[in-house]
C-alpha cells in the first residue's frame, strides 16, 4: 500500500503540477536511494529523438510498414495491438529483460511487487505522422467555427480566397497550436514515444501519482532496475518511470546500435528526415485538404450581381443605382483542388511568406515586419531559378533564419 506520508505522494494532483511541486524531494529521494539513471524530459530529454544534433527538428522516416521493410523496425505483437520498436532497442531491451530474469533467480529481484517483476514492452515507437494528422483534425473544427462565427461559410468562392481567411485564422492561433511539422514536433503536442527512442513498460497514465511513487520510486525493486537499465544503455524517465530512453551516447547501446550499422553519427542522417523539408508540402497539403472538405460540405454558394440594362453606361461595374439594373441572386459551384493547383492559384511566392511567419509566430520570435520582409526577399531571392522557386529549399533557408533567432527554453 502506497504511504501518503511519503514526501512524495501528492494526492490530486496532475502530472505536470506534482511535478513542480515536489521537484527537489524528488531529486533528494532518488539521491538518497543511489539511483542515478534517471533524467527529466523537462531536462536534456524534452527534444530527445526529436531534434538532431544541430537542433534540426527531425522525424523518423516513414509510415511502420516503410521501416518494417528497411529493417530499421521490429513489430512485437502482443496478441491485440502491435507494438513498433527499432531493432536495436528491441536487441537491447530483449537482453536487459533476460538479465533482469536471471538477477530474479538469484533473488535480486523481488517477486512480490506488481511492477518490475518481468519486463515487457508494452508501448513503442508511435509515428508521428499520425500523431500530427489526428491533431490537425482539432485544427479544421476550429477553423470551421472560425468561418461560420465570422459568416464566411457562404462567401467564399474559390482556394485564393479561403487562404485570404485560413492565413488570417492561422496568424491568430499558431503562436499556441503550431501547425508546421517542424513547429509540431518542438511542441508539447509530440511525445517521447514519437522520437522513435523511447519504450514504455507499463501503461499506465502519466497523470498517475499513486502508481508512480507505489509501483516504481517505492518499489523495492526499482533502483535494481535503474542500474540494470544502465548497464544496457537506456536511461529510465523521472517523469514517467515506467519508460526507458535509448541512449545513443552510451557505450553499451552503441554495441545494438552496431550490430544494424546505425551509430551516434549517423541516426539522425540514414532514418530521420528534417522536419523544414517536409513543411511546405504538408502546408500545402492540409489547406487543400481543409478547403476540398469544405468544398464537399458546401459545394455551391450565392452571390448578389447587379445586372445592368443595356442602356446603362455603367455596364460592368457595380457603380450606379439599382434603378439602372436588376439586383440577381446567382448561385456558383466551387472547385475543388488538388496540390499543385493549389500552389498555383495561391502562388508560391505567398506559400514561402506564409510559411516563415508561421515559424516566427510558432518560436516566439521578437522581430519586426520590415526585418521579416527583408529576410523573405533573401530567401525568396536564393530559392528562385529559372523564374519558379524551389519551395523545399526556401523553406530550409527559412528553417535556418528562424534557428538563428529561436530562444530555447527546456
Amino acid at each position: 500500500m502506497v504511504d501518503v506520508n511519503s514526501k512524495l505522494f501528492k494526492k490530486n494532483m496532475k502530472a505536470g503540477t506534482a511535478f513542480y511541486a515536489r521537484q527537489n524531494e524528488e531529486l533528494e529521494y532518488l539521491l538518497e536511494r543511489h539511483t542515478n539513471n534517471v533524467s527529466s524530459t523537462r531536462g536534456i530529454y524534452r527534444f530527445y529523438g526529436l531534434v538532431d544534433f544541430n537542433f534540426n527538428a527531425v522525424n523518423l522516416f516513414g509510415t511502420y510498414q516503410e521501416g518494417l521493410d528497411a529493417g530499421y523496425l521490429s513489430m512485437i505483437s502482443d496478441g491485440s495491438t502491435p507494438i513498433f520498436v527499432p531493432n536495436f532497442i528491441k536487441n537491447a531491451f530483449d537482453s536487459m529483460s533476460i538479465y533482469y530474469n536471471i538477477a530474479k533467480q538469484h533473488g535480486k529481484v523481488n517477486s512480490t511487487p506488481g511492477s518490475l517483476v518481468d519486463l515487457k514492452i508494452t508501448k513503442g515507437y508511435i509515428n508521428i505522422n499520425n500523431t500530427h494528422e489526428s491533431y490537425m483534425q482539432t485544427y479544421f473544427e476550429a477553423l470551421t467555427d472560425y468561418f461560420s462565427s465570422r459568416g464566411l461559410i457562404d462567401k467564399i468562392r474559390n482556394f485564393k480566397e479561403f487562404m485570404e481567411h485560413y492565413s488570417d485564422f492561422l496568424y491568430r492561433v499558431v503562436r499556441e497550436n503550431p501547425v508546421t511539422r517542424t513547429g509540431f514536433t518542438r511542441s508539447i503536442h509530440a511525445g517521447a514515444l514519437n522520437s522513435g527512442l523511447a519504450i514504455q513498460i507499463e501503461n499506465i497514465d502519466k497523470s498517475n501519482e499513486e502508481r508512480k511513487v507505489k509501483d516504481f520510486y517505492e518499489n523495492p525493486n526499482f533502483v535494481t532496475f535503474t542500474k540494470v537499465a544502465e548497464h544496457f544503455g537506456f536511461v529510465v524517465d523521472r517523469d514517467v518511470p515506467w519508460r526507458l530512453f535509448a541512449d545513443i551516447t552510451s557505450p553499451r547501446m552503441q554495441k545494438f546500435m552496431a550490430i544494424d550499422g546505425v551509430t551516434k553519427g549517423s541516426i539522425f542522417e540514414g532514418n530521420y528526415t528534417r522536419t523544414a523539408l517536409l513543411d511546405v508540402g504538408l502546408l500545402v497539403k492540409h489547406a487543400a485538404t481543409f478547403y476540398n472538405t469544405y468544398v464537399a460540405r458546401v459545394p455551391q454558394g450565392t452571390r448578389p450581381e447587379l445586372i445592368f440594362n443595356n442602356n446603362c453606361g455603367n455596364r460592368g461595374s457595380y457603380l450606379g443605382s439599382i434603378s439602372a439594373g436588376t439586383l440577381k441572386i446567382k448561385k456558383f459551384t466551387r472547385p475543388m483542388v488538388n496540390g499543385a493547383a493549389a500552389v498555383r492559384d495561391f502562388g508560391q511566392e505567398q506559400w514561402i511568406k506564409l510559411y516563415f511567419k508561421l515559424r516566427v509566430l510558432e518560436e516566439n520570435i521578437d522581430i519586426s515586419g520590415t526585418a521579416i520582409n527583408s529576410i523573405l526577399t533573401s530567401i525568396l531571392a536564393r530559392s528562385r531559378e529559372n523564374n519558379s522557386i524551389d519551395m523545399t529549399l526556401a523553406a530550409a533557408y527559412a528553417d535556418v533564419e528562424v534557428k538563428r533567432r529561436m530562444n530555447v527554453e527546456v
